[in-house]
């Protein structure tokens, strides 16, 4: 997979409120009779509630757990026509406490004429009491679309609320030409220093079982002539617990095993070519990882320490606990709420152990899905926010989201401006799906030529 890791500093200037208020195309509805005539509801007798809760008018779902019901999507949504090439975001804030599903999400999809879908992006704030979260999403109205839809929805058992709804049109960019050229815009405002481009690179290339696929030291040479013509600034690397701590006691150490050994020579090229690695610990099939934080946090120490101090590899300056915590660190315990105190922990766990060893690395923090949600409760948590040096996120953008990628990136830096001190902010991982993904790796638009001809190119023209 690609990673592109950057600072992204995006400046645009705001509407003014006339034509803010004409672009409002769905606002949360007055009144409860608003709510009746203008939403619809999946199930048709799904139990959905109008009311005023903190002040403000509020959509709120309910489903009680019972023998004879099962989690599905129970929705409440209203539609509006568009027409291809509209630009819509959506805002609005939720909150849950649910359970046995994957909780509160928020929709914004495309309709075609026969009303199937054919587009959508979400945002998912996950099971437990999730607290009031801010919710943002944007589209481009894709070909043949005839209808954009919000829909509120709770997946599971318990409640979920929602408030402050709205959905407005947003202008669109001013386009480059399309005869090859490449244009350059030179302003005077002063932005974020970059921190560089860079990919994924998992470490495995030279272990045992790609030698029994076939690779050969052709393959070898080609793939480390090519890697240094990128000349990548920033490379982020996987190490998975199985490779060298299996039982995760921080006593019984397996740094000789073939995964090691080829993230070593893996390690040996990146340092060659003067390239900033970040390590990313995975725990694939690992019995009940997160039990015991001060053990973990000693296996960590131990893992980069090695690494580090004993092999020499300076080139290694960041660490990330786990990938994506909101999808399966969050998922891995019954509560969010509960999980995401025990994230901070063990991060509190892991810094200690950095110190104690005597170890200058740089903390990454979020590391999320595409989940604004999760990044939201990393930046604003205090406690979380001095632990972490840096954020990150991951993006898989629907191909009809892509044209409005500057304004979800500065939507984060937006968050992260609001804290101090400063803290920078990198992509860590960037693909692109379509209706045919199938969550969580079944993306055939990553397998076509064109994807990997004019993937960045698409980011580049948004």
């Amino acid at each position: 997979m690609l990673a592109v890791f950057c600072i992204v500093a995006v400046l645009h200037a705001g509407e003014d409120k006339t034509a803010a208020k004409e672009n409002l195309l769905i606002v949360s509805p007055a009144t409860e009779s608003a709510f009746n005539l203008e939403w619809g509801r999946y199930p048709r007798d799904v139990r959905a509630v109008y009311s005023l809760r903190h002040g403000v008018p509020t959509l709120s779902l309910f489903v009680q757990e019972a023998e004879n019901v099962k989690a599905d999507w129970r929705q409440v949504y209203r539609g509006i026509p568009v027409a291809e090439g509209q630009r819509l975001e959506a805002s609005l804030r939720a909150e849950g406490n649910a359970h046995g599903g994957h909780g509160p999400s928020v929709s914004l999809s495309f309709f075609d004429e026969k009303n199937q879908r054919i587009a959508h992006t979400d945002m998912f704030l996950g099971n437990g009491a999730t607290g009031l979260r801010g919710v943002k999403l944007w589209a481009e109205a894709p070909k043949l679309a005839a209808t954009a839809q919000l829909g509120l929805f709770l997946h599971g058992f318990g409640e979920a609320h929602f408030s402050e709804m709205q959905v407005r049109r947003v202008p669109g960019a001013k386009m480059p030409p399309e005869d090859g050229r490449v244009v350059l815009s030179v302003t005077n405002e002063k932005t974020a220093s970059l921190v560089g481009f860079g990919f994924e690179d998992d470490g495995w290339f030279y272990n045992q079982e790609n030698a029994k696929r076939g690779v050969m030291p052709d393959d070898i040479a080609l793939r480390e002539e090519r890697i240094a013509w990128i000349q990548p600034d920033y490379v982020r690397m996987f190490f998975w617990y199985n490779d060298w701590n299996p039982s995760l006691d921080a006593e019984t150490f397996t740094w000789d095993s073939d995964n090691m050994l080829s993230h070593y020579r893996t390690l040996d090229l990146y340092q060659r070519l003067k390239a900033r690695v970040n390590v990313c610990g995975v725990e694939w099939a690992v019995k009940d990882p997160w039990e015991n934080p001060e053990r973990l946090a000693r296996a960590i120490g131990a893992l980069m320490e090695h690494l580090v101090v004993t092999q020499g590899y300076t080139c290694i300056q960041d660490y990330t606990l786990t990938n994506e915590p909101d999808i399966f660190f969050a998922r891995s315990v019954e509560r969010e709420s509960q999980s995401f105190e025990t994230f901070v922990n063990l991060h509190q766990c892991v810094a200690a152990e950095f110190k104690r060893r005597g170890l200058n690395l740089n903390i990454i923090g979020s590391d999320d899905g595409n989940n604004r949600s999760w990044f939201e409760r990393c930046v604003s948590d205090d406690v979380y926010f001095e632990l972490s040096d840096l954020f990150a996120s991951h993006f898989y953008f629907p191909i009809n989201v892509v044209p409005m990628v500057r304004h979800i990136f500065a939507d984060r830096i937006a968050l992260l401006d609001a804290r101090e001190p400063a803290k920078d902010f990198i992509v860590a991982e960037l693909g692109f799906s379509d209706e045919r993904m199938r969550p969580p790796s079944e993306n055939p638009l990553m397998q076509e030529y064109s994807y990997g001809c004019d993937r960045l190119e698409r980011v580049v023209r948004s």
